[in-house]
């Protein structure tokens, strides 16, 4: 776990820092085009990072609440309530599929595009990198770094967002289950007092 978390840090934090960097030397040198470019992707992923690292920061909180709504107490107790829950799993696995396809999609795009270009290929990201990428294997595993920097960034944002998605997507069962079980409260306490 530690080993992953170290390389995904270094291509994750390394592709936001040579962005970073980029940004901070087209301000000093570059053309309007080349800091606009560079502070958007900088500022895009550095957005992203912020976000993984609140979740990594706050994932203890994150799974106690979990815990918690796993308890007796907030498990639907009707029929009516299980196909309520289950129509809110089904949505959350949806949004989920959506957003791995949209990102995958991204991630494909990001690697084509550069041999798609006039001029190119060239990398696919505006990252400062401190030597020349002229020649081939030079290139080749710039590119490939930047790539695996791309797609970790992606998957990142991707599990960052379901997380958020499947979160909210329990806040609203739990109220519709709420809600339920105060209409039907009559017929429950009926049915408990018969017990």
């Amino acid at each position: 776990m530690i080993r992953v978390s170290i390389i995904t840090g270094f291509f994750y934090g390394g592709l936001a820092l040579s962005q970073l960097i980029n940004m901070f030397v087209s301000l000093g040198e570059g053309e309007i085009h080349e800091i606009v470019t560079a502070t958007y992707l900088s500022l895009t992923n550095i957005f992203s990072v912020v976000k993984v690292l609140i979740i990594f920061v706050n994932r203890r909180k994150i799974t106690t609440l979990v815990e918690k709504i796993n308890k007796k107490e907030f498990q639907p107790k009707t029929k009516n309530q299980r196909e309520i829950l289950e129509g809110y799993i089904k949505l959350s696995k949806n949004v989920t599929s959506i957003l791995i396809g949209i990102s995958s999609s991204a991630c494909l795009f990001w690697a084509v595009y550069p041999f798609t270009v006039e001029g190119g290929p060239f990398l696919p990201l505006a990252a400062y990198v401190p030597y020349e990428t002229v020649s081939w294997p030079i290139f080749g595993i710039t590119y490939v770094s930047e790539m695996i920097g791309i797609v970790i960034s992606a998957f990142c944002c991707t599990n960052a967002d379901s997380l958020i998605t499947a979160l909210i997507m329990v806040v609203c069962a739990q109220l519709e289950l709420l809600n339920d079980s105060l209409k039907t409260i009559g017929e429950h306490s009926k049915i408990e007092l018969k017990k």
